[in-house]
This record gives C-alpha cells, structure tokens and sequence, in this order.
C-alpha cells in the first residue's frame, strides 16, 4: 500500500496514515489479511519518502506515531479465525481470559458464545458433538476397507466403509471387536448447491446428522451441501437416482 495516494484524510492532497485507518473495514472485507505500508517515516522527500532520515519517527505528512498506533490497534483482530473465543456472552472479556484478551472480541461472536451453542439443540457446536460421539463407535469408518459405488447422479458421492471381524486377519483385532462382528456404512454427500434425491437399499437404516436431510421409504432427500450415513446389507449397492 502506498499511503500518499491511497487516501487523504485531511484535504492537503497527500494521502496519510488516518486514510489508511479510515479505509481499514473496506480493506478487510476485501480479505485482506496482512497490509505491506511503502515507507511513511521521516525523510527529505527527495525519493517520495524511500530516502528516510529516522526510522523511528513519522513524516509529518503522513501524521505522526500516535497515527501509527492507532493503524495497528485498527488491523488488530482483522482475522477472524484469530479472535478469542467468546465462551460466556455475560462475563467480563466473553469469559476467554480474567486479565483481558489479547485480541479485540468480534461483537458478531458473542451471540455465537460457547455457552448459548450448549443450550441450543440445533446449533452448529451440538451438531458436532453429537457426530463425534457417532463417529467414535463406528467400526468400519476408523479400521474398514475403502469403497466408492458408482451413482448415476453425478452430484452425489457414495462412499462405503466396510470391515469384517470374522475375517483372518490379526490386524484387525481391535479392542472394540467384539462389539460387532461385521459393519457397512455407506455415506451419501450432496456435492452441489441444488436439493438431490437418491434411492437407498431396502431396510436401509438412516444416521442423519445433519437437519436437512429427510428420508421416506427408500428415498433419501439432501438439500445444497448435505450428508448422511446409513447401515446397509452386502452388495446392496444403490444404483437409480
């Protein structure tokens, strides 16, 4: 970024560090994610400010070091995957620190807190617990085999995890073996941004996690972006769409 022609706050035709601040909201929704400022120190303006005779002080044209400081206060907590988790909307600094957080606090996430996410059924947080919880007791999805039936529907992905414990194999013997000899899992992704529709086998037991998936009969709806799982018998693989 070149201040002198990026933005001038102050009306004397030289762009300045207060325009930098000015436009730093516009900068990030651009997504912008580090700023590179050409030199803005001290200097005879003989080579438009790359001649710098202090590097620890501000051209007057471009304002001065309290400007500075207010441009890195300003770019601080930009990103968003860098700002403190806001864990309890009620206590002091979202809960994330006693002292005070390092990062500023986006005021979008404070409605998004840890704590309100626990006590909604449907939110994003519950979602995934409830998932993870799914996923640690499925045998073919951590130790089977790897499959991908063909689907005449090119926006959907079959993927299909299989083990069998009563196989020959030593590798296989797991702690949880014996919790069931023998699992299929076959898991069906919406990979466009339009609802798709897919039969299933018949006595195809559905474990939809995700609230946009509906399922009647031996047909499985998936609106844009969706997934399910479901347990289905040997060489049922789905074919018509």
């Amino acid at each position: 970024m070149y201040p002198r022609s990026f933005k001038d706050s102050n009306g004397d035709g030289i762009g300045d560090i207060k325009g930098i601040i000015e436009k730093i909201d516009y900068i990030a929704k651009l997504g912008v994610d580090a700023i590179w400022v050409s030199p803005f120190f001290q200097s005879p303006m003989k080579d438009f400010g790359y001649d710098i005779s202090d590097y620890r002080a501000v051209d007057p044209i471009f304002g001065s070091l309290q400007d500075f400081d207010e441009l890195i206060l300003a770019s601080k907590g930009r990103d968003g995957c860098r700002t403190p988790i806001v864990w309890d909307a009620q206590k002091p600094f979202g809960d994330f620190s006693r002292a005070g957080a390092w990062l500023p606090l986006a005021n979008e996430h404070f409605s998004k807190c840890v704590n309100a996410q626990q006590r909604d059924p449907n939110s994003v947080l519950r979602f995934y617990q409830t998932f993870l919880k799914w996923l640690a007791k499925q045998i073919a999805l951590r130790w089977g085999q790897v499959r991908m039936p063909e689907c005449s529907n090119t926006n959907i992905l079959l993927i299909e995890r299989h083990i069998d414990l009563t196989e020959p194999n030593t590798s296989l013997e797991r702690a949880d073996s014996k919790s069931a000899n023998s699992q299929y899992l076959l898991g069906v992704f919406n990979l466009s941004n339009v609802t798709q529709s897919t039969k299933l086998a018949v006595g195809a037991r559905a474990d939809s996690f995700d609230t946009r998936v509906t399922s009647s009969e031996n047909c499985l709806e998936l609106a844009p972006d969706s997934f399910a799982y479901f347990s289905r018998v040997k060489n049922s693989t789905e074919r018509k769409v």
